[in-house]
């Protein structure tokens, strides 16, 4: 098993990271290695890079003006796991942060991509957000064409 070193890790990552903050989630899909694996808990596992892309990509299409902060990460053994939120936008009128969190594990297969990528959180916690706060006024959106 090839040992990665713990700044080549934190390099990847922050590549991972500002592309997730730029919304640009086809060049997101590059960050993988052709045959990796991609399992999302409450929407399936995904093998492949093209798969992966052909999933994610109109998945987070509608999800305009969402953040995703990263509250910490831990680096080692070949893996990254991150504590994130996702925070919808708010809505007009309406003070309440609306967001929920998880945690992912992102595996390295080197020269900057990543291999596996498994999410984890709460589906029920994150319908009852996505419930109050369509009912706050949320809307999803639709991006344009780059």
């Amino acid at each position: 098993m090839h040992q990665y070193s713990d700044e080549e890790l934190e390099a990847a990552f922050d590549a991972n990271r500002l592309t997730q903050e730029r919304d640009d989630w086809d060049a997101y899909c590059d960050l993988f290695t052709e045959d990796a694996v991609y399992v999302e808990h409450e929407l399936g596992t995904f093998v492949g890079r093209d798969a992966i892309r052909e999933w994610l990509v109109p998945t987070m299409a509608p999800l305009v003006g969402w953040e995703y902060p990263i509250h910490w990460h831990l680096v080692g053994d070949g893996k990254v796991v991150t504590y994130w939120e996702n925070v919808m936008p708010t809505p007009p009128g309406d003070d309440r942060r609306h967001s929920f969190f998880g945690i992912s594990v992102l595996t390295y297969g080197g020269d900057g991509k990543w291999s596996r990528q498994e999410d984890v959180y709460n589906g029920k916690e994150m319908e009852a957000a996505m419930q109050v706060w369509l009912a706050a006024g949320g809307t999803l959106g639709t991006r344009a064409a780059s």
